[in-house]
């Protein structure tokens, strides 16, 4: 499974974390692919399960 997750804010980030956990309770042979901008020490501090993490910015951002 390949999850997309914004860089902008960690609100993001920690609602797709948790979706990923309920994943893995379902099935925790599942291995997840995450592509975001985010710091892979934050999804290694939080996440339980089997991930890879590819960093890439997903979006160009917002002129106010």
């Amino acid at each position: 499974m390949v999850v997309y997750i914004t860089g902008h804010g960690l609100g993001h980030t920690t609602r797709v974390m948790e979706v990923i956990e309920t994943l893995w309770e379902r099935d925790p042979a599942l291995h997840v692919h995450i592509r975001s901008a985010v710091m892979p020490e934050v999804f290694r501090e939080n996440l339980r399960g089997p991930f890879t993490h590819h960093r890439g910015a997903l979006d160009v951002g917002a002129i106010q």
